[in-house]
Order: structure tokens, then sequence, then C-alpha cells
């Protein structure tokens, strides 16, 4: 069988291929970065609470935290938290969906013991709460999408891998502080 192919384009079909290439990758969802991962379990004596925070070095602007009760009680959430000059609109957001729900948010939150041995998470963040038991259960990289006064959207994905270590730092932080 002979195929002919002509061996000079027209070029604007090559403009034409490039620009539909280029708009379908413009319209493509960001991924997560990869790389070294910061996790830190935030034992601070005065604190009625043990913070783990952790964060994608690749991305230092957003990550996961928890505070988890010294003496016990009730606890079951996550954030996912994003520095509030991340995005333009950080200090006006008013919805954020991820893992097929709505999610509950907080704005301009402060966080002034935000460093531990000269590593620092942001200082002001929003964040969206994710209950405990939803968080273990995604197998995938997390998404939460979150929404502006003024319409626009904004996501941040978590990659599984660290997901996976900041949980096992809060298991393990769970663990030491139930014990007498």
């Amino acid at each position: 069988m002979f195929v002919h192919v002509p061996r000079v384009r027209h070029p604007l079909r090559a403009l034409l291929a490039i620009a539909v290439l280029g708009g379908i990758a413009g319209f493509a969802r960001p991924v997560a970065p990869t790389g070294p991962q910061t996790v830190q379990v935030r034992d601070f004596p005065s604190a009625s609470t043990v913070t783990v925070v952790a964060w994608s070095t690749a991305a230092p602007t957003y990550g996961l935290r928890t505070a988890i009760p010294r003496k016990g009680g009730s606890w079951r959430y996550h954030w996912l938290y994003v520095a509030t000059n991340a995005v333009s609109e950080g200090r006006d957001i008013t919805k954020a969906t991820g893992m097929s729900r709505s999610l509950q948010t907080e704005m301009s939150v402060r966080d002034d013991q935000n460093c531990l041995a000269e590593v620092c998470s942001p200082s002001e963040t929003f964040r969206a709460r994710i209950p405990d038991d939803l968080l273990r259960a995604n197998l995938d990289n997390i998404s939460v999408k979150f929404l502006t006064g003024s319409g626009s959207e904004v996501t941040f994905t978590i990659r599984r891998e660290l997901a996976d270590a900041y949980l096992a730092a809060v298991d393990s932080a769970r663990t030491a502080l139930a014990r007498p």
C-alpha cells in the first residue's frame, strides 16, 4: 500500500496546530510540584496543642496542618492552608471544594509560632478544613478549589506522598501524646 505524505505543509496548518495544542495545554490542570518535603511536629511546651505542618519545598506557600490537643479531647480535622499573599485575592476567599464536597473555609488565620529551627511556614493563611477520615480515605493527590468573592477560582494540589508523610507524623504525635 502506498501512502503519499506531502513534504511541504501549508504554513497556516502548522500555526493552527500549534495554536490548538497550545490552547489545550493552557487549559490543563496544574500538577502539584514534586521534590523534597518538609514535615514539622511543633511541640512548644506552653502551647495547649501540638501542631503538625507539612509542605513541599518546591511550593512552600501551601501545605497541610493540624493541631492535636495536648490533653486529649476532640480532634478530627486537617487544614489545607495557603499563604494569603500567594494569590492576589487571598483575603477574599468565600468558598472551597475538594474531594467531591464543599469544605469549610477560614480567612486570614495568623500563626505566631510558624517557625521551627528557622524553617518557617507562612504566618498568615486562608484555609479549607478537611475531615480526618476523608483525607485518609482519599488515595490520590488532594486538590482543593478556592473561590473568591469576585468569582475567580484557584486550585491547590497536595501530592499523595506528602499527605502520607504528614499523616505518619500526625499518627506519631498522637501516639506520643497518648502515653502517660
